[in-house]
């Protein structure tokens, strides 16, 4: 039985990738790298280095997987968001080292591959089982229907989990033959272990081996169908041939047992006699049997008992019964009986045995967006009615400053200033008047350049690296087969443009701003003078008796309406800016987060932000409509009141209280929004900050990959690339070897008193033997001391010696005489001891000169050669 080769990885380091998503989460940063470095070493441990084919290997594996999926929940990395961890798979069936190798940066790539592994390890446990006993057998059939089980799934999830680009052996056609193929096995190890236990009637033998037969064909079928598929089974492993093999033995072995049933029928009392049908089968048998087959599938002697079996049926046949034999293509098909199921992979139960959570105690990031988008709409939520709040205050004030009031209410004596407006005068003083306003203003322009730089920054690292990704997709063409940078930045670059929108309604608020500012500075100094001082500015008024009308005390209690009113907004406006308890939202977050990891931030926050906020909101509502109500009454009798206050003088005193109350309302509004500017560029940077992480480690990730991807292009062409062709003279280095080793005389003269080498019956080959169309390949070197003379037949050619009228080797040209004291040596034949010899030859006594490269004596060292005169 067959078991699927598993799918090999590379190393990662979880700790490195996912240090700065572990700060954002808020977790503790201590437990999180911890959990990360026992997961990298699980990993590692499991689908780098690969632990034993056994049971506890197995577990290996499948804990690994669990801690990954706990880890996934809490730090899912889809390609789409900002965790981007690249993982590395190579196709199981992919040829060479770098067959089918896939990058990608999806987390669920991860989970796929390794729970392919887990599947194909467990058909490599059920394969490795060479024992047929009834426990044996039933622990393999639960291994592969197990693998099918997960081969199912992953047909059917596998797209969704990791999309289209992926390697052949997780496409949904390569997953649908590997579960067919461990179904049939699951299958076949039922009909062993019923073969072995003896107990089974042929009928039910029919049956079985009939459905083993029907699964077969229908895992050669899907094979056959994609060609994909076919090409990898049958050039690579020859699997096809072994099924189809299968599949005839199967066929076979199901008219065998049904056969034999009609026998044991037959031997019943009162029974049909049917010994051609009987006949039929064996024969039929026996040709299904007699397909080639490179694999023992059947037990011991089932040939010889089929072949048996139909002599005596033949036997019988023709001495009593004369049965009319049937045409075999005339016999019905055996029933079949499928026993072997699926076992179904529920993906939201643990794999391994006591499954431990490493990240139990780890807040997602899931849930840490969650509580970073609640942040968010709540931000939203205070900003818009805090504004409002303000907004119905300064209509509110703006309406009572128009009027005078209540300054125009006070008894005062001519030239004395209204203790109200006083009040004020003291307030704005206290927090730092026109000063303080101005600092204030001054520091905007700097706080929206430093937010400006940091989201340019950013803009500028994304543009970088969607034009060099560009630039790599135009040079490589089909090969660069990564995502394009603009399908992955599409959320980044919309983050950005709304924050370069924030930017520019953000300088045109502080042009307003500051407009603002210009158009009452005037009476904002007057308001930081004394007392004295800006009573001496007051104009003069006569005495009105408007003060003690019933008017000017209907407009009295109107004001301590309007007192009322501001009272309750303030209090609105403080349970709105107090900060919710976070650990309460994110246990709701948690409570709610999906199997999978996912949490629908939108409703919940929603829903919480309406049960923090909604009374606040509702009570504020209630202020507005009074407050309608109020100014109505203050502006009906305002109407009356100001008649008694008519005349030149006191006109002119009441306009500039007016504008002196305006100004003093307008630095109110100053100072709130000058607050809220710097709050909200202090937040604005921190997110900005955020981004540039963001973009950073999309950056990082993309540029690890790109390395990837051009390293596999550049083996793949290496791999791929031909040899250069040998030059033609290596064809006929032997027959030049054989002629220019003997001198045109004939044969070699050998120098008296040394011995004769003994013929060799092997021609001298060069030292690297050339093939054409590949790569040379070392030949092995006779054995070689240091202190012998180097022979000429190292390169199959006998020596040839500059100055004596030899051709040298290679067409060289003679050989200059040596500068200095290296004199011309003596001509080769001028001594015995001179002459060189083969390897493995010493001369027959010492002698001072040794052999350079080009086949001149030279004194070996220390001894120094005199020059000749």
């Amino acid at each position: 039985m067959k078991g699927v080769p598993l799918k090999t990885t590379t190393e990662l380091d979880f700790s490195k990738v996912l240090r700065n998503h572990i700060r954002r989460a808020g977790s503790n940063e201590e437990e999180a790298l911890q959990a990360l470095s026992i997961l990298t070493k699980s990993r590692n441990t499991a689908v780098v280095v690969f632990p034993d084919r056994t049971e506890i290997g197995l577990n290996i594996l499948q804990r690994y997987y669990d801690h990954f999926v706990s880890m996934e929940r809490r730090f899912p990395v889809t390609g789409n968001n900002e965790i981007r961890v690249s993982f590395t798979w190579r196709d199981a069936f992919g040829k060479g080292v770098f067959g089918g190798k896939k990058t990608l940066t999806n987390s669920g790539f991860e989970r796929a591959a390794v729970l392919f592994n887990v599947a194909a390890f467990m058909t490599q446990i059920a394969s490795s089982i060479r024992s047929t006993d009834d426990a044996s057998m039933q622990t393999a059939m639960k291994h592969y229907q197990q693998a099918c089980g997960i081969f199912e799934y992953l047909r059917d999830n596998a797209s969704s989990l990791i999309g289209q680009m992926t390697t052949a052996d997780l496409t949904s056609e390569f997953l649908g033959f590997l579960a067919a193929l461990c179904q049939a096995q699951a299958q076949e190890c039922v009909w062993i272990k019923a073969v072995t236990s003896g107990k089974m009637k042929p009928k039910v033998l029919s049956q079985v081996t009939a459905g083993c037969a029907d699964l077969y064909e229908i895992a050669h079928a899907k094979a056959e169908t994609q060609k994909s598929v076919s090409s990898v089974l049958k050039d690579e492993y020859a699997w096809l041939s072994d099924i189809s093999v299968k599949v005839e033995h199967y066929r076979g072995l199901s008219h065998y047992y049904m056969g034999k049933e009609l026998r044991r029928v037959r031997d019943s009392p009162g029974a049909e006699m049917k010994y051609g049908e009987e006949i039929a089968r064996y024969q039929l048998a026996e040709s299904f049997m007699k397909y080639k087959s490179s694999i023992d599938l059947l037990p011991n002697n089932i040939k010889n008992d089929i072949k048996s079996e139909l002599n005596v049926a033949v036997k019988d046949n023709n001495l009593i019964y004369h049965d009319p034999i049937p045409d075999m293509k005339t016999l019905a098909a055996p029933d079949k009986a499928i026993l072997a199921k699926p076992i179904a992979f529920d993906p939201t139960k643990p794999l391994s045995k006591e499954p431990k959570d490493l990240f139990g105690s780890i807040t997602p990031i899931a849930v840490a967006n969650a509580l970073d988008f609640f942040k968010q709409k709540r931000t939203e939520l205070v900003s818009s009615e805090v504004a409002r709040i303000r907004e119905a205050n300064d209509t509110l004030n703006g309406v009572l400053a128009s009027l005078n009031l209540p300054a125009a209410l006070e008894e005062t004596k001519s030239g004395e200033l209204p203790s109200s407006l006083w009040e004020k005068a003291v307030k704005l003083q206290n927090q730092g008047g026109i000063s303080y306003v101005r600092r204030f203003i001054s520091d905007l322009p700097e706080l929206l350049e430093r937010n400006k730089e940091i989201l340019d920054e950013s803009m500028r690292m994304l543009k970088d690296e969607r034009e060099q990704d560009e630039k790599l997709r135009t040079q490589y063409k089909d090969k660069w087969n990564r995502t394009p940078s603009e399908q992955l930045t599409k959320q980044l670059a919309e983050d950005q443009l709304k924050y370069q929108t924030l930017l520019q309604r953000s300088r045109e608020a502080d042009a307003k701003v500051k407009t603002q500012f210009e158009n009452t500075v005037d009476y904002m100094q007057i308001l930081s003078l004394s007392k004295a001082e800006i009573e001496a500015k007051l104009p003069s008024a006569q005495t009105s008796d408007g003060l003690k009308s019933s008017e000017a005390q209907q407009l009295r209690e109107l004001m301590k309406e309007v007192d009322s009113i501001k009272v309750h907004r303030s209090r609105i406006e403080e349970s709105l800016q107090k900060q919710p308890d976070t650990d309460i939202i994110k246990t709701q977050f948690l409570g709610e987060m999906s199997p999978e990891g996912s949490v629908d931030a939108a409703s919940i926050t929603e829903r919480v932000l309406n049960e923090l906020y909604g009374a606040a909101r509702a009570e504020f509502g209630e202020t507005v409509a009074n407050q309608e109500q109020v100014l109505q009454q203050v502006q009906s009798v305002h109407a009356r009141f100001s008649q008694f206050n008519s005349g030149g003088n006191n006109e002119v005193r009441d306009e500039f209280l007016r504008k002196m109350a305006q100004a003093y309302d307008a630095f109110e509004t100053l100072v709130n929004h000058l607050n809220e500017g710097q709050k909200f560029y202090g937040d604005l940077t921190e997110i900005l900050l955020t981004h540039q992480s963001k973009v950073t480690d999309f950056v990082f990730a993309r540029s690890t990959e790109k390395e990837d991807l051009l390293k596999d292009i550049t083996s793949n062409a290496t791999k791929t690339a031909g040899q250069p062709n040998a030059p033609s003279y290596h064809a006929n280095i032997s027959a030049t070897t054989e002629t220019s080793s003997q001198p045109s005389g004939g044969a070699p003269q050998q120098a008296p008193g040394v011995a004769t080498a003994p013929p060799s019956s092997n021609v001298q080959q060069p030292p690297y033997s050339m093939n054409a169309g590949t790569a040379p390949t070392p030949t092995p070197m006779p054995s070689y001391n240091p202190y012998m003379p180097m022979t000429h037949q190292m390169y199959g050619q006998q020596p040839t010696y500059p100055g004596y009228g030899s051709a040298t080797p290679y067409g060289m040209p003679p050989q200059q005489p040596m500068p200095g004291s290296y004199p011309y040596p003596p001509p080769p034949h001028a001594h015995p001891l001179q002459q060189p010899t083969p390897y493995g030859q010493m001369p027959p006594q010492p002698h001072p000169y040794m052999y350079n490269m080009y086949g001149q004596q030279q004194p070996p060292w220390p001894y120094q050669q005199q020059p000749q005169q």
